[in-house]
């Protein structure tokens, strides 16, 4: 079996799984979503959400809109929210554990 490294003129498809949104987009020229069993044209829900998991650094406060989350805490937003306050808290000393965005639907 051979590799290809490249195309040349040739159209060529590749179909990718992803839940991803930023890579898909990133990656994507045409994006399509499975709906009810049909190929769909993907179109973004609206306002998305991001959810940040921090690592309270030692006897810091938490914000009031983090909750608990197992040894870590939880915190989830709009996110120009997110975009807003993950800086302060940061340089506050929280250490940031994983971050995702996922679309309010």
């Amino acid at each position: 079996m051979r590799r290809r490294t490249s195309f040349g003129e040739e159209d060529v498809t590749i179909l990718l799984s992803c839940h991803e949104e930023h890579i898909v987009n990133a990656i994507a020229q045409d994006v399509y979503t499975i709906r009810e069993g049909r190929l769909e044209a993907y179109k973004s829900a609206g306002t998305k959400m991001c959810t940040v998991i921090l690592e309270n650094a030692g006897g810091l406060a938490a914000a009031g809109n983090m909750i608990k989350y197992g040894r870590y805490y939880r915190l989830k937003a709009e996110e120009p929210e997110c975009d807003r306050i993950l800086p302060g808290l940061l340089s506050r000393g929280w250490r940031l554990r994983g971050m995702y965005n996922e679309e309010d639907s």
